[in-house]
């Protein structure tokens, strides 16, 4: 019988090979060596090896000037992820879904990562030979603000600088998804039997926890992009409408990404607040202010931002929490502080805003720290009639 680690290292020779540089080679000979390469990669019938997943990244990478091997790359990079994940749910104990015990949390550390990340923000490179290529928390961090930038930026792009805001994009996008397929089955057990070990070993943990990530920063990077959907068809004449089509596509679509990674950090941090709780952290987990307290320092502060804010940011269930923890924090607060104390406040409802605000003193009170009241409410009123329409019983 065939030695199967054998096979998949003869393959990842000759894969490798085709790409292999050496020599002198004209540009138009480069790109169909990679695109041979990449098409290899698709039809690979196994799990690729780390070197050929990183050969793929390091192409999507390094190649932005060219736009097809950049989407062949993300697409084949998409496909293995639904393929071979690496983080799952196993399906070994049949009664899990009747409560009766609970799915386990299974890592594939055959299945190659696109991070180089280990607790504490120290760089793990035995985790792979070309840990070089990889991002950890720094080189993730510049990635978004590269993208910050791009979504931002007022001025005209040519059709170059759009290609590698493309490759940016679209890079984000894939981290991001990956970075939700570790937490979301540590999120599913963790609900079942309160292990704060799974949510402290998943990835999105190891990043927002490190000391090389400026947090704040990156939470106001992610506001900037929330608040900020701006038209990328202002380009020059010579940019072809294709380049100016997918640029908008994408950037629509890194929006949800920031917005999803956002939510994911506000999940982590309620979900770490809940061990403390119960005394299931240490010292090693370190403190940092949540996201959610930092958007709404930043919200408070300038509140020209509140309403693009809620118009760029989506999802349901956050969104009024964001807006009720707002007017929390407009409401008069004991003199007396104690250790509990929080800049966010717990189980604040509409139903006590309303009763709040409905009060003439208080009215005035409140008009004079939030410029527009009606407008937080309104958008509180449109949340709950989503809610509402999903099920009538909800309110």
């Amino acid at each position: 019988m065939a030695d199967p680690s054998g096979t998949r290292r003869a393959i990842e020779e000759n894969m490798l090979a085709i790409i292999d540089s050496a020599g002198v080679k004209e540009s138009r000979d480069l790109h169909d060596d990679r695109m041979s390469f990449l098409e290899a990669v698709r039809m690979i019938p196994m799990l690729p090896t780390p070197r050929i997943y990183s050969a793929v990244f390091d192409i999507w990478r390094k190649d932005a000037g060219d736009l097809e091997a950049v989407m062949t790359c993300y697409q084949i990079l998409t496909d293995l992820g639904k393929k071979y994940p690496r983080t799952y749910l196993s399906d070994s104990d049949k009664n899990a879904r009747f409560g009766e015990g609970g799915k386990e949390v299974v890592v594939d550390k055959e299945v190659w990562s696109p991070f180089v990340v280990s607790f504490g923000g120290h760089v793990n490179e035995s985790n792979s030979q070309n840990s070089n290529d990889l991002l950890d928390t720094n080189r993730f961090s510049l990635l978004l603000q590269e993208v910050v930038q791009a979504l931002t930026e007022k001025e005209s792009k040519d059709k170059h600088l759009s290609t590698i805001l493309i490759k940016d994009m679209l890079l984000f996008e894939y981290l991001v998804n990956d970075i939700e397929k570790d937490f979301l089955p540590r999120h599913t057990v963790y609900k079942e039997v309160l292990n704060w070990t799974l949510l402290r070993e998943s990835l999105l943990n190891k990043l927002v926890s490190s000391r090389r990530l400026p947090f704040k920063g990156f939470i106001k990077d992610c506001i900037s992009v929330i608040c900020n959907r701006v038209n990328l068809y202002d380009l020059k004449e010579d940019c072809d409408s294709s380049i100016k089509f997918g640029l908008s596509e994408i950037a629509n679509k890194t929006h949800l990404s920031v917005q999803k990674l956002l939510i994911l950090v506000m999940e982590l941090d309620v979900i770490k607040i809940e061990a403390e709780t119960f005394g299931y952290t240490s010292r090693a987990d370190g403190m940092r202010t949540p996201a959610l307290g930092i958007i709404l320092d930043e919200l408070m502060y300038n509140k020209d931002l509140i309403q693009s804010f809620l118009q760029g940011f989506s999802e349901a269930k956050w969104k009024l929490e964001i807006i009720l923890q707002y007017f929390w924090m407009c409401f008069p607060k004991p003199s007396i502080k104690t250790r509990n104390s929080s800049k966010v406040g717990d189980n604040v409802t509409l139903g006590a805003v309303l009763t709040y605000v409905s009060d003439s003193k208080n009215n005035k009170r409140i008009n004079r720290k939030i410029t527009d009241v009606a407008m937080l409410l309104a958008y509180a009123f449109q949340v709950i009639l989503y809610f509402y329409s999903l099920s009538p019983k909800y309110i």
